[in-house]
């Protein structure tokens, strides 16, 4: 073994290092350098960057002056479930396999990607708990959802925490007692971007169950909304306080909306809760370009046009 110019590198020829499948660092200390002749990295300054690759075993070259030394990296091919090579949802049984949970423990790779439109035929089931990267593709999902029983949680997804969700256009039915929102019943610590909802979302009464209702979201903490567009009827029946109901999210802290749009009309119990085309109830929420375009109808009490 060498050591490379006192470098924290040692290096025996031919060296191999831990398999990897994701773009690496290497160090550049005391004027070491790196460099390859293979095609499927990249080597820019201390940065290795995995190009579209099956597994294979490549070399990278550590040198300084007259020495240099090969490190032979064994590179991962492009896992299912990456950046790279996402999981396809094409069909209405891929749909259907996530939400039944067929892709759970799959968090190292949790990249999806929706390369058709797709009309769900059942009643639809929420994805219970996505961690991840789910992309539509501008593909539109539609959906009905109206459980047999007193469930009081109701969207495409139940809840999605440390998520982006993007590009996605979703049609929905839904129709619950509690919590209910087109895209997500709750986000936490998650992006979503230019996401659409249309259709319909109605909470019906039923005295023992209270909830919020978005268009988008039904409730929120610490998440950014960017681009996102409310077309469906948003309609809060149940009377039980605390009821807040709004076109992007129902109810929210710590968010950022920015240049989101609601179409849909919203309709709610103010004196129960807050109604609003944007939100109803926030708190430190940022509100930033955004529109509200239609009437916003309640009882009770004047609602709030954002």
């Amino acid at each position: 073994a060498a050591i490379l110019a006192s470098a924290p590198v040692t290096l025996n020829s031919a060296d191999c290092i831990t398999s990897v499948g994701s773009n690496f660092t290497v160090s550049t200390a005391n004027g070491v350098a790196w460099d390859t002749e293979s095609s499927y990295v990249q080597v820019s300054g201390n940065n290795v960057s995995l190009l579209a690759h099956p597994d294979s075993l490549v070399e990278i070259y550590a040198y300084r002056s007259n020495l240099v030394k090969n490190l032979g990296v064994f590179v991962l091919g492009d896992q299912p479930g990456t950046e790279g090579n996402p999981f396809r949802i094409s069909t209405e049984e891929d749909l259907l396999a996530l939400s039944s949970g067929n892709y759970s423990g799959l968090q190292d790779y949790p990249y999806f990607l929706v390369d058709s439109d797709i009309v769900v035929t059942s009643n639809w089931t929420p994805i219970e708990q996505f961690s991840g990267h789910f992309d539509g593709g501008n593909h539109t999902i539609t959906f009905t959802y109206e459980p047999d029983d007193y469930s009081y949680m109701g969207g495409f997804f139940s809840v999605i925490s440390n998520a982006t969700v993007c590009n996605l256009n979703l049609v929905c039915n839904i129709i619950i007692n509690g919590y209910a929102g087109g895209l997500a019943t709750y986000a936490e610590s998650s992006l979503i971007y230019n996401c659409t909802v249309s259709g319909s979302i109605y909470n019906s009464f039923y005295p023992e169950q209270m909830g919020y209702c978005g268009g988008v979201v039904a409730s929120a903490y610490n998440t950014t909304f960017y681009k996102c567009v409310n077309m469906a009827d948003v309609e809060m029946q149940s009377r039980q306080v605390g009821l807040n109901t709004g076109g992007i999210v129902g109810d929210g802290t710590g968010l950022i909306i920015r240049s989101c749009t609601n179409l849909g009309n919203i309709w709610g119990y103010p004196d129960q809760g807050s109604v609003g085309g944007i939100i109803g109830e926030a708190d430190s929420v940022s509100i930033v370009s955004c529109a509200n375009y239609v009437s916003i109808s309640c009882e009770g009490s004047e609602p709030g046009g954002i």
